[in-house]
């Protein structure tokens, strides 16, 4: 477990902002050393020397674009990530990269010629890159105060790759971060697959209550990179959410100041729809997921999802969604409005469903992501968050029609309860995106929205338990949603889920305290 600590987030003396001239100095070399050594591989060393340029392309790019780095959660969701957001990013940013990357690969091309061309030193270039990695831990470690030292030994037993990422990664960020992430996301994957076979139980302190009077439909609605303080329903001076806002002045809904625990997609999903924490992953393996817990529930499950698909073996996300009995992925190829449809399609009130509805939400690039009806509302064109505004108007649309043409569908035979809840993977720094490693509340702050029909369940009631200072951690989303279910907590349960409330789990691989985060 790592916590509270990052180079990143700490003030160390002036000495080690002095040193920042050695650890460039030793990033050369480091760089320099290994260029000699591949220089030197027969046939393919041009092969090798194209993908130097392109990972040092692709740190300049995110230093010169967002003051950022390459970090663990940032390769993951490259790695994970779809082909419509991946060209989202080569677009936007091209302006920046493929320069960097032409200059990048004609200087590296010429040193990698003169190299070939001499003798190998391969020795001394081995030499070079562990003197340099010794000497830039050994003047971290010096930097660090007592405390900090005292976690170093913890730290080297739970994982030494771990600790020596978050301590070299940061002064030679230039091929040290996509090393070190690139190993140790590998390990994580063939963890993560290894324990896939394993049967999944319910945690000690959740049993099933039978008898309970739990909804006949439940939609668990969740948005994609949308910033609560942007709602017109959280006071937002534009009417973003025309349609929640007249539930709210009707005394139909339920909404709270809501954070995510994590600020990508895969670990903040992974985390909300599992009994996994920031403190401790391991529970998405090892124990039931909502969907899983739905099923045993009695509801027949649906995922349907404006994302790709990914692979139950390939990612947290596919791994849930794998276990709901009918999914369906469309690929960002429809407008989510397009989904309502298919959604009553599939409604039945005369059984118990649940439906797991993922949007592409106000994911960059926010101009796809809406359309001329949210233009004709929003209309204020000097306004710099304009078309992410529209985005999330675009989202209100999307609820209200799941409301009125499912949700409000009156029948007179049948008498059916349902529950809508809405809240959004992570949050946004708008016209930037997310995933990054600084500590910016807007990463994290997101909407979280209750919306009964018929329900005689006191749904505030199961989430105020879950409150830590007025403010709720989707981390505890899969708490609620289980007693909704008619699953019964343990008091010991409820204020564990209330202590890793407190944390969320960062891009760094390292868990922190939102209360450190500076608002």
């Amino acid at each position: 477990m790592y916590i509270d600590w990052n180079p990143l987030f700490q003030s160390f003396s002036l000495s080690t902002h002095a040193s920042s001239l050695l650890y460039a100095a030793l990033n050369a070399i480091i760089i320099l050393s290994f260029l000699n050594l591949i220089s030197h591989i027969k046939r393919v060393a041009i092969i090798f020397v194209l993908l130097l340029a392109i990972i040092i392309s692709i740190e300049a790019t995110l230093a010169i674009a967002f003051s950022s780095q390459v970090t663990l959660g940032l390769f993951s969701s490259i790695i994970e990530t779809n082909k419509h957001e991946a060209l989202g990013a080569i677009r936007m940013y091209a302006g920046i990269a493929i320069p960097l990357i032409i200059v990048t690969s004609i200087v590296l091309y010429l040193a990698y010629r003169e190299l070939k061309s001499r003798k190998p030193y391969i020795l001394a270039s081995i030499l070079f890159i562990i003197a340099g990695f010794g000497i830039c831990y050994g003047s971290v470690y010096l930097l660090m105060d007592e405390s900090q030292r005292r976690k170093v030994p913890e730290e080297l037993r739970i994982s030494p790759l771990m600790h020596f990422y978050s301590v070299l990664g940061v002064r030679l960020p230039l091929l040290t971060n996509v090393g070190f992430a690139s190993v140790i996301y590998c390990q994580e994957m063939y963890r993560f697959r290894t324990e896939l076979a394993k049967p999944k139980t319910l945690p000690q302190e959740i049993s099933f209550f039978t008898t309970s009077n739990s909804p006949n439909t439940i939609f668990v609605v969740m948005g994609e990179s949308s910033l609560q303080t942007h709602y017109s329903l959280y006071g937002y001076n534009l009417p973003t959410t025309p349609f929640l806002d007249s539930l709210k002045n009707a005394d139909r809904l339920s909404y709270y100041n809501a954070v995510s625990p994590a600020s990508i997609t895969r670990d903040a999903l992974g985390l909300s729809l599992s009994f996994a924490t920031p403190l401790d992953r391991q529970p998405l393996l090892n124990n039931k997921n909502a969907v899983a817990l739905a099923n045993d529930a009695g509801y027949e499950s649906y995922w349907i999802s404006n994302q790709d698909k990914i692979g139950m073996h390939d990612s947290y996300i596919g791994l849930i969604a794998s276990y709901a009995d009918t999914s369906c992925f469309f690929n960002f190829q429809k407008d989510d409005l397009e989904l309502i449809p298919i959604i009553e399609k599939l409604y039945n009130p005369k059984i118990k469903q649940i439906f797991f509805i993922h949007l592409k939400g106000s994911h960059l690039e926010y101009k796809e992501k809406y359309d001329k009806a949210d233009c004709r509302v929003l209309t204020n064109d000097f306004n710099t968050t304009l078309d992410y505004d529209r985005t999330i108007h675009h989202s209100d649309r999307v609820i209200g029609l799941l409301y009125n043409t499912i949700v409000n569908k009156l029948d007179t035979k049948v008498a059916s309860s349902s529950l809508v809840f809405y809240f959004s993977d992570h949050g946004e720094i708008i016209n930037k995106g997310h995933g990054f490693l600084d500590k910016d509340m807007d990463q994290f702050m997101i909407p979280f929205v209750v919306i009964p029909y018929n329900d005689t369940i006191d749904t505030n009631r199961i989430i105020d338990k879950y409150l830590v200072d007025g403010r709720l951690n989707t981390t505890n989303f899969n708490y609620i949603l289980s007693e909704v279910m008619g699953y019964k907590i343990s008091e010991k349960g409820i204020e564990k889920a209330k202590n890793d409330g407190l944390y969320y789990y960062h891009v760094d691989g390292k868990t922190y305290l939102f209360n450190d985060i500076k608002k």
